[in-house]
């Protein structure tokens, strides 16, 4: 979902500001994942 909203963006922010989106965006994914919460506390 992360890749698609950042693709949805690609025609408004280029290339660099896709992959910023997409970067920016997995970054709560990843944070959720492993700790359960965006805090990134145990």
């Amino acid at each position: 979902m992360t890749l698609l909203f950042a693709v949805i963006h690609l025609p408004n922010f280029g290339v660099a500001g896709t992959v910023f989106i997409a970067v920016w965006g997995f970054l709560p994914a990843i944070l959720r994942l492993r700790y359960e919460n965006l805090t990134g506390r145990c």
